[in-house]
């Protein structure tokens, strides 16, 4: 098992292969000429998925050693959301970005098959292989929810601006988090796609949001808190929480440890 970096600073562009369990950087992918915005690998593992602000979408053979595969080239501003599916053996890119398009590449046939043009710039993407659902969103108040060959199967009207969107593992909810307030985060049951529950102990945006087994866990706010809540009950299990400011020093004395971040420099000169 590997871990992603989407590097940055004079290496921007880069995507660096981590193993995981040992922290070892494995290998560095370079290609991007801009900031890499999202990465995905298929859910078999066989190929992995890099957008970047480039406008390109790039796919990585990871069996053949991260081998360049396929730049894909359709899009016209920033690719910021991409996925690979899997649909009938054949494998498929999904990406989304600020030229507001989402589009259906076959990797096979090398080009996009289908394309679907919103009003608005589209950031997140999420994939439910269980039911072949697409849901995507961006800057409006709304998530769109496609089938595998981009037909769309319903919309989602929210009073939030919907982000960061995430699949349960069984394939029967969806959450969201809020790009603006209110800064509420909302999971819907993927039956109808209606409102299942609805989150609001963050005070600020929510940018990061994603299931474990019977939990929502959700990041954002002032503080940078996050919460793992009970998705039914909505029964905040843990909070981590962290006060925004540097950390000047630092003290242990048996098990426990304290902090300050107070900053009392005089110059001696």
């Amino acid at each position: 098992g590997g871990f992603l970096d989407k590097n940055g600073g004079q290496n921007v562009g880069n995507i660096r292969i981590y193993n995981y369990r040992t922290g070892k950087l494995l290998q560095i992918l370079k290609s991007h000429t801009n900031v890499v915005n999202d990465l995905a690998f298929s859910k078999d593992n066989r190929y992995l998925i890099s957008g970047s602000g480039d406008t390109t979408a790039k796919i990585w053979d990871v069996r053949d050693n991260f081998r360049l595969k396929d730049s894909i080239k359709s899009h016209t501003n920033d690719v910021y959301a991409t996925k690979i599916i899997k649909r009938d053996s054949r494998y498929f890119a999904i990406t989304a970005g600020y030229d507001n398009k989402i589009a259906l590449y076959d990797i096979q046939k090398r080009k996009v098959i289908n394309y679907r043009a919103l009003d608005y710039k589209l950031a997140f993407l999420a994939v439910n292989p269980i039911l072949e659902h697409i849901a995507v969103c961006g800057f409006g108040k709304e998530i769109k929810i496609y089938d595998y060959h981009l037909n769309l199967i319903t919309t989602i009207y929210s009073k939030t601006k919907p982000t960061a969107l995430k699949y349960s593992k069984d394939g029967r909810y969806l959450i969201a988090g809020a790009g603006a307030y209110p800064d509420i985060v909302n999971i819907y049951s993927t039956y109808n796609y209606s409102l299942y529950n609805s989150f609001k102990k963050h005070n600020n945006l929510v940018m990061a949001v994603n299931f474990y087994k019977n939990y929502a866990i959700s990041g954002g706010g002032e503080n940078f808190e996050i919460y793992i809540w009970n998705k039914d009950t909505k029964k905040i299990k843990t909070k981590i929480a962290g006060v925004g400011g540097s950390i000047w020093s630092v003290g242990i004395d048996g098990d426990r440890i304290a902090w300050g971040n107070s900053y009392n420099f005089k110059n001696q000169n």
